[in-house]
């Protein structure tokens, strides 16, 4: 099964797109719930992964913890955990460890584009919203801006600003959102399963239970 489906770019078969930006809360408000639904799963996520590295950083782990927790990077912080993880944890539990940092890292990837993108409306797709990179639409603006100067913008100009939203744009559809928060819950038990797994105080046929259940869901995905 395929970990994660991306959202498709916005169809080329679609004329004359009126994208309205800043309007996704008040214009898709189910969407917008299920969107604000997988970023408060991610950081239940985070909490929880938190812990997992607790376990890793031994009997006085609160310093180190500190200073990880403090990384504001999130791809800086999965480094350093996977530091961490190499120099504490042996095979099997190390492939383990990796392989459920790279499933949420993947979902952190959409969790971002959620909460940094910016929300588009297009009538087009009515039940959809675009997302679009917002480091993106700044250059498109700015761009604009310098096309127009003092004088009205050709309908080539515009033409060409319109297909640069397009090639930046992802649309997200309501089966994309329930996915991927689908995806955040069965991220949930991998990093729960794994804290267990870690957790110095879990009785060995428990660590053995919890180290199965996590091959064979890594297996499956």
């Amino acid at each position: 099964q395929q970990f994660f489906a991306m959202p498709q770019p916005f169809p080329k078969y679609l004329k004359n797109p009126q994208f309205e930006v800043g309007d996704g809360a008040s214009k898709r408000p189910a969407l917008f719930y299920l969107g604000m639904s997988i970023i408060g799963a991610h950081s239940k996520n985070d909490a929880v992964l938190n812990t997992a590295m607790f376990h890793l950083l031994g009997a006085d782990p609160e310093p180190a913890l500190l200073m990880l927790t403090a990384i504001k990077n999130n791809n800086i912080k999965l480094a350093a955990y996977t530091e961490l993880a190499n120099e504490t944890l042996t095979e099997p539990d190390l492939s383990i460890f990796q392989g459920v940092i790279k499933r949420f890292a993947a979902t952190e990837k959409e969790r971002n584009r959620l909460a940094h993108d910016l929300w588009a409306i297009e009538p087009q797709p009515p039940d959809a919203v675009v997302l679009i990179s917002a480091r993106e639409f700044s250059k498109i603006k700015a761009k604009k801006h310098l096309l127009r100067g003092n004088r009205p913008l050709s309908a080539e100009s515009l033409d060409g600003l319109i297909n640069n939203i397009r090639s930046s744009g992802l649309v997200y559809t309501k089966e994309d959102f329930i996915r991927i928060l689908k995806q955040m819950n069965r991220v949930f038990f991998l990093v729960v399963a794994l804290s267990i797994m870690l957790d110095r105080e879990t009785p060995d046929h428990e660590v053995s239970n919890q180290r199965q259940q996590l091959q064979e869901a890594l297996q499956t995905d």
